[in-house]
């Protein structure tokens, strides 16, 4: 496993990102007490 960021499949980076994003909104979560490493 390569630390880079750029060798990381895109799948993965997007998913990140979106679990990052979700976790800072709390969009649609009512529960947004519960955070994401």
């Amino acid at each position: 496993m390569s630390i880079d960021p750029r060798n990381w499949p895109k799948e993965f980076v997007i998913g990140v990102l979106l679990l990052r994003i979700f976790a800072f909104t709390g969009v649609d979560r009512p529960t947004n007490r519960v955070r994401f490493p």
